[in-house]
C-alpha cells in the first residue's frame, strides 16, 4: 500500500515540483486522492514506472 502511494506521490512531486523531497508533504493528498478515482491512479502508476527512477 505505502509503496504504491509512494510511487504515485513521486510522480506527483516530480511532475509538478521537480523535487522528490516534496513527496512526504504531499502523501496525505495522494492517499485521499486514491480513494476518489482508482482508474486514474492506475494510469498514474503506469506512467510512474519510469518517473520513480528519478526519485530513487
Amino acid at each position: 500500500m505505502m509503496r504504491k502511494i509512494w510511487v504515485i506521490d513521486c510522480l506527483y512531486a516530480s511532475t509538478f515540483f521537480a523535487d522528490c523531497l516534496t513527496v512526504d508533504s504531499h502523501l496525505y493528498a495522494l492517499t485521499n486522492f486514491e480513494k476518489l478515482n482508482h482508474y486514474l491512479i492506475r494510469l498514474l502508476i503506469a506512467h510512474a514506472q519510469h518517473k520513480k527512477e528519478t526519485c530513487q
